[in-house]
Order: structure tokens, then C-alpha cells, then sequence
């Protein structure tokens, strides 16, 4: 037997079985996309949080390095300050100024 739908078109017609199969086939299908595309999801979410974390660590990690390059530049100027004030004179250390 042959259906004519409705652009007149002739389809063979299927049995009630083997429809409610070929729906089964398309849902178990649809499921299995489904399940890849929440996977991929899942995958590229820990990736975002891993690359966030990254660049936060990369932050500390040049903040660290600038303060530690800004005290080692201090350093020498530190040390001719010292040196300056215990080569002043003691009259001259009692000056408010100083």
C-alpha cells in the first residue's frame, strides 16, 4: 500500500512497528549528541576555570617579581643612606632637619 501526502507526493507506507522503531533509533540518537554536547560543555567549562586560574596565577607571579624588582632597585640607595647618616658628624645629627 502508498500514502499520498500532501504535496501528492508517494511515500511507501511503514507499519506501526517499525515507526515506533525508527522513533526509538531517533531518540537514542538525539540522546547521544546530547550527552557529547553536554561533555564538550562540561570540558570547555573546566578549561575556562583552568585558564582562569592560570592568568591569576601569572598576575601573582608578576606582582611578585615587579616588588621584588622595586626593593632590590631600593637597596643600593638604602645603603648610601645609611652609610651617609653614620658618617655625619654628631653636631650635625641633632638638627631637626636631619
Amino acid at each position: 500500500m502508498v500514502n499520498n501526502d500532501a504535496a501528492g507526493e508517494v511515500t511507501p507506507e511503514v507499519s506501526q512497528d517499525e515507526y515506533i522503531a525508527s522513533l526509538k533509533k531517533a531518540l537514542q540518537e538525539e540522546k547521544a549528541r546530547a550527552e557529547a554536547n553536554l561533555v564538550g560543555w562540561q570540558r570547555a567549562q573546566a578549561d575556562f576555570s583552568n585558564f582562569k586560574k592560570y592568568i591569576e596565577q601569572e598576575k601573582q607571579e608578576t606582582r611578585n617579581y615587579l616588588t621584588a624588582s622595586i626593593v632590590t632597585d631600593f637597596l643600593p640607595v638604602l645603603d648610601d643612606l645609611d652609610r651617609a647618616m653614620a658618617a655625619m658628624p654628631k653636631e650635625e645629627s641633632k638638627k631637626k632637619w636631619l
